[in-house]
């Protein structure tokens, strides 16, 4: 009895055997199938070196190749048709292929305003978990090799967790593109050592290098502090003023029309608060950063700038301007002490003769300050946490149902390349010589291109120290240093290996926006899982509370209300309620207590 009772345990075992391994997938199952994919980018560079994103060389040089995904010598190449919406209309591009219903099969849906969980949700996104855990091995190494990402590759639907989407990842925090800037030569030229009331000196060395002894109150070599900024920005007022470059519409301040700074208000968190909503690490909860009483401190302090003349008297007016390209002709045109803008700006590159006011201007970078003047002691001190950066989780992409009957497992084959070693480098650095050479065979025409554009020894080089370094004219010509690789695919960016080749100085400026780590951000892993009605409501609330900020803010800047009354700002703190602020965190809140 027990020797048939074992044999039926056996059986049962080799059934359930035979049953899992027939519910796996097998890419021989999909051989034959179709590899003619679409896959949409969420913008474009063609019309600068190329007329197509098709003839991009790096997408010419990897659809050579063959992919075996079960690696038992069925081999298939993939066909791959880039589609790129118009420039400046790219949100309404992608809604309307969805609306239509004529979408394709690999979507970056970062310009659209349905989220994975929603096109999931509507039959539109492919569970794809099978197939990124089995055919997807590089990019599942990310999650492995990065313990604060682990498991974000999943999303959490119907109380089960599935992958979805696909994360463009980032080895390390990407270079910042844009923060805090100033103009350092007029601290140079006007200001004095807070100490010795020495004055400054500063020059532009035999290679190229800038070198100053330019020190603030702090002892910093860099704005570190509130009173570091102040003590700056009156030096700015005081070049405006003596030059009357406030009568030709100079000013030491620029900001938002809101009265902030960058897309979290990027001067806000050494206050303790944020211009949004952010994740606090101590208590695990989402916070609804208006209402905090560190952002109605930075209020205080704006207030105070207004009051002794520091911020552009227009500020209001520049609601159209993108957050890093307000009022351009004032600040090409060498009028403003501070602002927020791009890192190409730094160094010289105001210094264009365009203006006498940019003769010998020098740009420098500044992170963003910690409060050691406005408020109480629980509102100074605050490591800043929160600051406009790039997340090492980024763009989405969606494999939709259009796919569903194609050859998955060549796709995903294809799709992972781009998060290894060789696909990551070739698809951010471009093709190296050795690669160049590989295309005269098997893609001409990615080899006439490099030719062409002067780069027939690669695209980069390795350094003896196993860097990685850039051709030098892709730094002074950002079209080409785009055309050359396939930025607007997703995959796996790693700048540890990154030689630049920027000067010290230059580094240093790029060192400091990233000075602080953000560990508030709330990342796109998490609000891909609201739920359709959830998004909606979002959208609703951030509507609602941006287009209340943009009225009610300025008056709290311009003293038309007074920012020290409680009353005034209880107010405020209310109709933020009301449009649903905590609501939001309730929703957030409900996500990571799910994870």
């Amino acid at each position: 009895m027990g020797k048939k009772l074992l044999a039926c345990l056996l059986a049962a075992m080799m059934l359930l055997s035979l049953v899992g391994a027939s519910a796996e997938i097998r890419g021989d199952d999909y051989f034959g199938k179709s590899t003619s994919f679409s896959y949409m980018i969420a913008n474009g560079i063609e019309g600068f070196y190329f007329d197509e994103y098709q003839d991009a060389p790096c997408l010419q040089y990897v659809l050579s190749k063959e992919w075996d995904p079960d690696s038992n010598g069925n081999t298939r190449k993939i066909d791959l048709t880039v589609l790129t919406p118009p420039g400046g209309a790219e949100a309404d591009y992608a809604n309307t292929l969805v609306g239509t219903g004529d979408y394709p099969d690999v979507m970056n849906i970062q310009i659209m305003s349905m989220s994975a969980a929603e096109m999931y949700d509507e039959g539109m996104a492919l569970d794809i978990t099978e197939y990124v855990e089995k055919y997807m091995p590089n990019y599942m190494a990310w999650f492995e090799r990065h313990p604060l990402y682990a498991g974000k590759q999943y999303t959490m639907v119907d109380g089960e967790k599935k992958i979805i989407c696909l994360y463009h990842t980032d080895e390390v925090v990407p270079a910042a593109w844009g923060g805090m800037l100033y103009r350092r030569d007029w601290i140079v030229n006007y200001g004095k050592n807070p100490v010795t009331g020495e004055a400054f000196s500063g020059a532009w060395e035999e290679d190229g290098n800038w070198k100053d002894n330019v020190v603030f109150p702090s002892g910093e070599t860099y704005p570190k502090t509130v009173s570091d900024w102040e003590w700056m920005i009156g030096i700015f007022q005081e070049v405006i003023t003596s030059m009357g470059l406030d009568q030709a519409g100079g000013y030491a301040v620029s900001c938002k029309a809101d009265g902030t700074f960058g897309v979290w208000g990027d001067m806000i968190s050494g206050f303790g608060g944020v211009n949004g909503w952010y994740y606090d690490v101590n208590t695990g909860k989402v916070v609804n950063g208006f209402a905090t009483k560190g952002f109605r401190t930075y209020l205080q302090m704006m207030n105070a700038w207004w009051n002794n003349g520091w911020i552009n008297p227009a500020f209001q007016e520049h609601a159209n301007d993108m957050f890093f390209m307000i009022d351009m002709a004032a600040t090409y045109g060498g009028m403003i002490g501070t602002w927020y803008g791009l890192t190409s700006q730094l160094g010289a590159a105001l210094d264009t003769g365009a203006s006498p006011l940019t003769t010998g201007a020098v740009v420098f970078g500044a992170p963003t300050p910690i409060n050691d003047k406005y408020g109480d002691e629980s509102v100074q001190g605050i490591t800043p946490f929160m600051y406009y950066a790039t997340d090492q989780l980024g763009a989405q992409l969606v494999i939709t149902d259009k796919a569903k009957d194609k050859d998955l497992p060549a796709l995903f084959s294809f799709l992972d390349y781009f998060y290894g070693d060789e696909g990551g480098v070739m698809m951010n650095l471009g093709l190296s010589k050795e690669q160049i050479e590989e295309c005269r065979t098997v893609a001409p025409g990615a080899a006439e291109l490099y030719d062409k554009w002067g780069l027939s020894e690669g695209a980069y080089t390795v350094t003896d120290e196993g860097k990685f370094l850039k051709d030098p004219k892709l730094n002074s010509d950002g079209n080409l240093g785009g055309a050359i690789g396939l930025i607007r695919f997703n995959g796996n960016t790693d700048e540890s290996n990154l030689d630049r080749g920027y000067l010290p100085y230059y580094q240093e400026q790029m060192d400091l926006f990233h000075m602080y780590e953000v560990t508030g951000s709330i990342g796109a892993e998490i609000t891909s899982q609201l739920t359709p009605d959830e998004s909606s409501r979002y959208s609703e609330i951030q509507n609602d509370i941006s287009t209340y900020c943009n009225i009610e803010l300025p008056k709290f800047i311009t003293g038309e209300k007074d920012i020290n009354d409680d009353a005034a700002w209880d107010a405020f703190c209310q109709q933020l309620t009301e449009y649903g602020a905590e609501e939001y965190c309730d929703i957030l809140n409900r996500i990571y207590n799910e994870e």
